[in-house]
């Protein structure tokens, strides 16, 4: 800076630009003083992904976030006028794919042009797609860096950096990002997030691992009506990079470690929205989503193990227990039940199934198998397999029985299960015989005004018009039988 101030003094407005600085700490030095006098006439304008080093706005500082890429007619426009093709509504799908980010916008728009103008005329942005799908972000960028001097290196490979010195220097961005490459690509959480980072590190508080997470440039905020930051997420290109490099900083113990901390964290949060499922738009979009990370958690610690040839149960302990898996996939059972998600219901009550056997002759593993055929027969009775669920209700109400006896809300609850699957048995007897044990322990547990009572009244209701419907139905048949034999008797002539 020292060779330039002497030349800035000539001008009577300058801006100066820092591209790309790794490391805000070494550079500091060589910048101009705050408020300088000398500097007064201009700007200093500094690129960086060196978050933790970025000063907190000030009357003569002020940062801005990138994060969030281009407004999207920006990136819209910057397609089309690049490229020269003008589809409207194929660019807009190749800058969301591209989530507006301004160097991958460049690097596609250049690459296209070059193909347009040089032998194939009638390529498009769909045909972009297709190999953007096949073979990477990477081929085009290539292509763009080799054509641009003033920035020769890809994104691809500034993130690469950029992730690589946040995992070697930075603990709680480490462990996020640990936590990132084991979820799906979509939003996650802040509170699964922080209560992730807060389990695997020591002297970090609430407050500060939270603060660390929302300062960090890698990352995208998302926030509520309340304009309260709840969800975090990274581009598509920074999760991927996270899922290649995290590899070189787990070894198997920190590995193992962070699936038995995101399960528990996950479980956790099912946990404390399950109630409110029904009731609020919130807890359902924020349940919906940790299923999707729980689907790629699982798939990936089951992979893992079978290429390593170990238990996933070794993996998991001892900060899980073979009860609290099965209670965990039993939850998100539930969750995608209610949510009529009936596949991955189907999904994680079969990986629940793989678990049982793991379990203790303790009381509360006990309740944990009953639970657990309660949520599988659930699952087999929507999916229309009456059979099986009667099998998987049997012995949710023998284990509950033997546990607390005759009386009690759960063994209600089993008996209006299996209630229900006989009706659609169509065994009507077994069925009211089940539904009218079930109101009348509920009534005597819950007294004539409760949910479940009025549940039970409800379900012999509907029992009756099943029945009833049943027997109209038969009696119909019945009755267009000569017609039918009238007809099949004559041949009519035309």
């Amino acid at each position: 800076m020292r060779f330039i101030a002497p030349k800035v003094k000539q001008f009577s407005a300058w801006l100066i630009i820092v591209e790309n600085v790794v490391d805000l700490s070494m550079v500091r030095s060589y910048l101009p003083p705050t408020a300088s006098e000398e500097w007064r006439h201009g700007q200093m304008l500094v690129t960086t992904q060196d978050t933790q080093s970025i000063p907190f706005n000030s009357p003569h500082t002020y940062h801005e976030s990138l994060s969030k890429g281009m407004h999207p007619d920006d990136a819209v426009d910057l397609l089309r006028e690049v490229s020269q093709i003008s589809n409207q509504q194929q660019a807009e799908k190749v800058a969301e794919v591209l989530e507006y980010q301004p160097l991958a916008l460049a690097a596609a728009a250049v690459y296209v042009q070059t193909i347009v103008s040089y032998g194939t005329p009638n390529y498009s942005w769909t045909k972009y797609l297709e190999t953007f799908n096949s073979e990477g972000r990477e081929a085009g960028e290539a292509f763009f860096a080799k054509q641009n001097r003033a920035y020769p290196k890809t994104m691809t490979t500034a993130i690469k950096m950029a992730i690589t010195r946040a995992l070697e220097s930075d603990e709680v961005l480490c462990e996020v990002f640990s936590l990132f490459s084991l979820c799906a690509s979509e939003s996650l959480p802040i509170a699964a997030a922080v209560d992730f980072v807060k389990f695997r590190t020591k002297h970090q508080t609430e407050a500060l691992i939270r603060a660390k997470i929302l300062k960090s440039t890698m990352m995208t905020c998302l926030y509520d009506k309340d304009d309260t930051p709840t969800y975090l997420r990274v581009h598509n290109v920074v999760h991927e990079v996270v899922n290649s490099a995290i590899t070189t900083f787990l070894d198997v113990t920190h590995e193992a470690e962070c699936f038995s901390v995101a399960v528990r964290t996950f479980h956790s949060l099912m946990k404390e929205n399950r109630n409110l499922l029904l009731a609020s738009a919130q807890a359902f979009g924020k349940l919906r989503r940790i299923v999707s990370h729980c689907k790629v958690l699982f798939q990936l610690i089951r992979t893992k193990m079978v290429n390593e040839e170990q238990s996933v149960l070794n993996t998991l302990l001892p900060v899980i227990t073979p009860g609290n898996l099965v209670s965990f996939l039993t939850l998100i059972t539930e969750v995608c039940l209610r949510q009529s998600n009936l596949s991955d219901a189907y999904l994680f009550s079969t990986l629940s199934s793989d678990f049982i056997m793991y379990l203790s002759d303790t009381q509360d593993d006990k309740l944990q198998k009953a639970k657990h055929f309660g949520k599988r027969g659930n699952v087999h009775c929507q999916l229309g397999r009456f059979c099986q669920a009667k099998e998987y209700h049997k012995k949710s109400l023998a284990i509950t029985k033997e546990i607390y006896g005759e009386h009690h809300r759960d063994v209600a609850a089993s008996y209006n299960n299996l209630g229900s699957v006989y009706i659609n048995l169509g065994q009507y007897n077994q069925a009211k015989e089940y539904h009218e044990n079930s109101l009348t322990m509920r009534k005597e547990i819950y007294g004539e005004h409760h949910g479940d009572v009025a549940a039970s009244y409800n379900n012999l209701e509907m029992f009756t018009q099943t029945l009833v419907s049943t027997i109209r139905l038969k009696n119909t048949t019945r009755s267009l039988l000569p017609l039918e034999k009238r007809f099949m008797g004559n041949t009519m002539v035309t």
